[in-house]
């Protein structure tokens, strides 16, 4: 009976290690569970905020290139507002340089008149003075 009774001591001494064993790997288990939860939730915060950090880089950098995208608008309307003013103030030029033309010519023509009647009087005066100087004994 003894023997049985050492047995039985051994078998639950054998028992109860291998049931602290297993608690002790239930334990480290549930610690390495817990510590890859921990990790989990950093990695997960840390992801958060890399998203939040390249949605606001990606913010700036479309409002970035919607001010470069306004600004060449702006560019183009003004580029197409000068165009269309330069072809307004050409039209008004060419106008004014027709009208400019057309005045010179008249007066070219008056001109022209006025030196013709200058020296046809010229003449007359040329042909006066003959006739006096011949008229007018020396």
């Amino acid at each position: 009976m003894k023997k049985w009774k050492i047995f039985d001591f051994l078998k639950r001494r054998h028992d109860l290690k291998l049931a602290i064993i297993e608690r002790e790997r239930t334990q480290a288990t549930k610690e390495r569970l817990s510590l890859i939860r921990q990790h989990e939730k950093e990695m997960l915060r840390q992801k958060e905020e890399l998203k939040k950090e390249y949605e606001k880089e990606l913010s700036e950098k479309l409002d970035a290139k919607d001010n470069q995208i306004r600004d060449l608008k702006k560019l183009i309307r003004f580029i197409k507002n000068s165009s269309e003013n330069i072809q307004i103030l050409s039209n008004e030029f060419e106008i004014e340089l027709k009208s400019l033309l057309v005045i010179l010519g008249k007066m070219q023509n008056r001109f022209g008149n006025i030196e013709h009647r200058a020296f046809r009087e010229t003449q007359k005066l040329e042909k006066k003075v003959d006739r006096f100087l011949q008229e007018e004994p020396v």
